[in-house]
Order: structure tokens, then sequence, then C-alpha cells
């Protein structure tokens, strides 16, 4: 009686033992395997027409204009890549500055995987924008700039486009490149959405994707009449500010 008993025990215990394991196993596989993380970077070049360009370059915009660009400067913000499958990867709170002198720039950590478009925001949001240039730390991309990115109150807030140089005016496109231009760009209300067209580019764990984008200045200015359009802000001249405006979606295309 007593070693039937003992049988007894004896097999429930295994039967518990065995349950246990099957039981831990099961949990241990469920547990998805950890996502790898890349690094994200825009290659920014600046050019105009087909030509990349600094600040000592007389270029030819796409209507045989010459120019001589001395400033180019824009905030991009809102970044998100989109997924394969239709979905977004916001890099919440990314703000760069870009400059001729500069073309990479880090702009986020993002799960490994097939991508298929980014789109970004020229300019910052509303709330970015209400900021205090003077009292902003310089690690968050808001703080005093030079050349100034800030109208010089929080009411007015940030430069989101700066461009200034020099053109030339004469009928025939073959004259001195002596006419100051500079044209500010900023306000909520001329926020611009850039959304490039699909190109898949994929994330690769631990190492770092590149994504190459041309900002076409050329393009920024189309339609505008150098000779009597040679300067303005949202401030002083909202038309001209608002055309040069709806121009920022279309300066934008890859480098292929």
């Amino acid at each position: 009686m007593i070693k039937n008993i003992f049988c007894v025990r004896t097999f429930v215990h295994m039967i518990i033992l065995i349950a246990l394991i099957t039981s831990f196993g099961a949990c241990k596989k469920e547990q998805p395997a950890p996502v790898a993380i890349g690094q994200v970077w825009f290659h920014l070049h600046s050019n105009i027409d087909t030509n990349e360009i600094d600040t000592s370059m007389i270029s030819k915009d796409h209507t045989g204009r010459q120019l001589k660009i001395k400033l180019a400067e824009f905030y991009a913000s809102g970044i998100q890549l989109k997924k394969s499958d239709g979905t977004f990867y916001n890099l919440t709170g990314t703000i760069i500055l870009k400059t001729i002198g500069t073309e990479e720039y880090f702009i986020g950590n993002a799960p490994a995987g097939n991508y298929t478009s980014v789109s970004f925001n020229v300019g910052l949001d509303p709330t970015s924008n209400a900021a205090n240039a003077p009292t902003e730390a310089a690690s968050t991309g808001l703080s005093l700039q030079t050349p100034s990115m800030w109208f010089g109150t929080t009411a007015k807030g940030y430069i989101f486009m700066n461009v200034q140089g020099t053109v030339d005016t004469s009928a025939m496109n073959n004259g001195p490149v002596n006419v100051p231009i500079s044209y500010q760009i900023g306000t909520n209300a001329l926020l611009q959405n850039v959304t490039m067209p699909n190109q898949t580019f994929a994330v690769v764990g631990n190492q770092t994707s590149f994504i190459h984008i041309i900002c076409d200045y050329g393009l920024l200015l189309k339609g505008v009449n150098f000779k009597t359009q040679t300067m303005c802000d949202p401030f002083t001249n909202l038309p001209l500010a608002t055309q040069i405006a709806n121009n920022i979606p279309g300066m934008f295309r890859y480098e292929y």
C-alpha cells in the first residue's frame, strides 16, 4: 500500500515537472526577438538646377538666369519614414538646420527594414515656433543662430527658409550678377510639408543609412521677378512670401 502511494506521488510529481518545463519552453518561444536598430541620415545637396553650389559660385537656374547664393538655410522637422507596409515611423523631436556648407545630418534611429519614402516639414511646428530663441539651449536646435534664423520675437517666430545672394537682371541673362536678393519665409501659416516620391531604401541594424536629396534653390525661386521682387518676409510682403513658400515642396528631388 505504501509502495503504491509512493508510485502515485512520484507519477504526479513527474507530470507536474513536465508541465512546468513545457510551459516554460512555450513562454520562452513566444518572446519576440529584439528589433535591430540602424542610424538614418540625410545627405542634402545644395543645387541650382544641375549644379551643386557653394557661396562663391555663379550658377544658372532652369531659365538660364545667373544667380550667386551666399546664404541658403532652412529648418527641417516632423520627419517620417514610410514603411513598405504603408505605415509610418516618426523620428520624433528631430530638428535640423540645413546650411550650404554641411550636407550630412543625423535624423534618428529607426527599426531595420525596408522603407519606401520619407516626408518632412520645412519649418517648425507651432509649439517650437513659439520658443524664445535667446533662452533655448543649443541642443534643441532652436537657439540663436548666426546669421539669425529668428524674426526677433516669439510672436513672429522663426525663419523657416532664408535665402540671400545676388542675381543678374539683364534682359539677355548675360550681365553682372550684382543685384541683391533676400527672402525669409516663416510663420505657422507658411509651414510646408514635403513628401518625397516612392523610392525603396533599407535600414540595416547597427549600420548607417543615407537618404540622398537635392535641394534646388533655383526651383525655390521659380516665378520670382528679380527686377521688382528682390526681397520679402511674411510681414512686409506676404503675397511674395506665400508664392516662394508654395514652391518649397517642388524644390526637392532624390539624387540618383
